[in-house]
Order: structure tokens, then C-alpha cells, then sequence
């Protein structure tokens, strides 16, 4: 829970906010790469990542740092940078965004908590934009298209065998608004299973990114979960 004092040095304009979410998204796509492919995938982003401090934090991610160690460092830094306003609510969405990649939390969680951090009227703002994207992607038929490749993810010549074989998904996509965005992420599901795919052909690659999910699967086990209930919640 962040406190008043912290929430007051945090303070900035509605525009400074907004420009946050680039921020964000960022966050939650490294996220989504360490859920789909392990921590050491995020190793080749490293040096695209521009911000000091995200560089750091992914990168101990990916050194096996604990998390004790991650969240210490990372505070340092930010408390010895003297940073207020926009600047240090940036720091903040990096240092937490961090800390729940490297917890295994959800990309979808992280995005809810790092969103958070903007205020409610961002929050609902969002929202109501993305209630505005299911019910345009309803308008459209369900079908995604492309302007620029005019591309079509269910055409005439396919609809008819789909529609045959698993009738009810095709009904939830074509006819009932496609609410989870299944057509309209249909490339990126595509590009990510040719990612997958190429790295599981990379023998070496592949077995060090294992390597490295099974080193830091330890935060998972009942008895870790037990015990930080106990120190955290139950206080015995």
C-alpha cells in the first residue's frame, strides 16, 4: 500500500499519466515473453529497453538475482535519484512491474496493478474504451481486418468448413462479439507459436531457458507459499 507521503511526491498531470502507458504496455509485453518463453528470453531486449532503471531490473532477472536482492537494489536506486513527480511514478510502475515478473504474477495482474498506479479516472477512461473495442469488434462481425494487407482471419472459402466442424466457436467469434479479442490477436497467436517454435528447435537455447523456469519455479512450492503466509499475513 503506497502512503501519502509517496502518493504526494508521485503527483503530476493527467497528460504526464497518459504518457505512462507506453510504460506500461512495455512492462507487460517483457512480461508475457518470460511467461511464454522463460526469464532468458528477455536477455536479447535488454539493450532496446532504454530506461536505466528497467535495464537493470530485467537484467538481473535474468542473472538468477533473488528477489530480496532485485527489490533492494532497485529501491536504492530510486531513493538515491531524488526523483518526484512524473519521474518517480515511472520508477515505481518499473520497480513493481519488475518484482511481479520475477514473481511469475500474470501479465494480465501486472497490467491491472501497474494501471493503478494513474487514478481512477485513467482506470475508468480505459475501460470504457476497451467496452468501445469489444462492441466495434462485435459491429465487424467478429472478423479482424487489415487495412494495410486487407488480410481476413476467417474469409468466405473457410467459413463454411469452421462453421461445420466446431459450430459453437465459430458462433462466439462471428455472432456473439468476440469478446476475448480471438480474431483480433490472431497474428500475434500465429507470430508467437512460430517464436515458440524456433526456439524449441534451438536445442542449447531451449534447454537453458528450462533450466532457468525450473531454477526459479521454487517461489510456486506449497511450502514457500506456507511460509510466506506465515511471516506476511499470519505474523507467527
Amino acid at each position: 500500500m503506497l502512503n501519502f507521503e509517496l502518493r504526494r511526491l508521485m503527483e503530476c498531470t493527467r497528460e504526464d499519466k497518459l504518457a505512462c502507458l507506453p510504460l506500461i504496455d512495455k512492462i507487460v509485453g517483457l512480461a508475457n515473453t518470460a511467461r511464454s518463453q522463460g526469464l532468458l528470453a528477455l536477455e536479447d531486449i535488454i539493450p532496446d529497453l532504454g530506461d536505466y532503471l528497467l535495464k537493470t531490473g530485467i537484467s538481473m532477472l535474468v542473472d538468477g538475482r533473488d528477489q530480496d536482492t532485485t527489490y533492494e537494489i532497485m529501491t536504492t536506486h530510486i531513493i538515491a535519484s531524488y526523483k518526484t513527480g512524473v519521474d518517480l511514478l515511472r520508477q515505481m510502475i518499473i520497480c513493481d512491474g519488475v518484482l511481479a515478473i520475477q514473481a511469475g504474477v500474470s501479465p494480465r495482474l501486472i497490467s491491472e496493478k501497474l494501471v493503478s498506479y494513474l487514478g481512477e479516472d485513467i482506470i475508468l477512461e480505459l475501460i470504457e474504451q476497451a467496452n468501445e473495442d469489444v462492441e466495434d469488434s462485435g459491429n465487424n462481425n467478429g472478423r479482424k481486418t487489415d487495412d494495410e494487407n486487407e488480410s481476413v482471419v476467417i474469409n468466405e472459402d473457410s467459413s463454411d468448413a469452421l462453421k461445420a466442424q466446431f459450430p459453437n466457436i465459430f458462433d462466439s467469434l462471428t455472432a456473439h462479439n468476440d469478446q476475448f479479442f480471438v480474431l483480433k490477436d490472431f497474428d500475434a497467436y500465429v507470430a508467437a507459436q512460430q517464436q515458440a517454435t524456433a526456439l524449441y528447435r534451438d536445442t542449447e537455447k531451449w534447454s537453458q531457458m528450462a533450466a532457468m523456469n525450473i531454477a526459479h519455479s521454487g517461489i510456486f512450492a506449497s511450502d514457500e507459499t506456507i511460509k510466506r503466509y506465515a511471516e506476511e499475513i499470519w505474523k507467527v
